[in-house]
């Protein structure tokens, strides 16, 4: 999970945000307006907008999806992969208690997760982690 991740303005233009997503090399960005979260924008959401506008100038705003799916940080691990499976998302918007954007969680932090049970079957931690857990631990967990 990324914490603390990049944000961006809805009333960027969308090349402007591909550029951010390629030199962070990240496929999914969350929206803000005045610290508040009102959309994600992935870049299928961007390849979506272009080919149906058939314009690169467009907003952010014009392209990103305005209901993401948003977890609470102490939702667990088996809930949001569940969540994310069932309804084919591509990434979560992580939300602390005050409300703030505090991570994004993608499909490659699943598959991440998904390749440590595999390898260590027995370790029972990820199937009860909370977001909160996962991101504390995430840098050891990947080194």
């Amino acid at each position: 999970m990324v914490s603390d991740p990049i944000t961006i303005d809805s009333s960027l233009n969308v090349q402007d945000a591909q550029e951010i997503m390629r030199s962070w090399g990240v496929r999914h960005l969350p929206v803000v307006e005045n610290g508040q979260l009102v959309g994600v924008l992935s870049d299928r959401d961007i390849y979506r907008a272009i080919s149906i506008k058939k314009t690169h100038d467009l907003s952010v705003r014009e392209a990103m999806s305005k209901k993401p799916f948003v977890v609470s940080s102490t939702q667990t691990l088996s809930y949001v992969a569940k969540s994310m499976a069932k309804h084919k998302y591509g990434c979560v918007v992580v939300k602390g208690s005050n409300g703030s954007v505090r991570g994004i969680f993608t499909t490659t932090d699943a598959l991440f997760i998904l390749s440590q049970l595999l390898e260590y079957p027995d370790d029972e931690k990820f199937r009860v982690m909370s977001m909160d857990e996962y991101l504390a631990s995430y840098q050891q967990l990947s080194a």
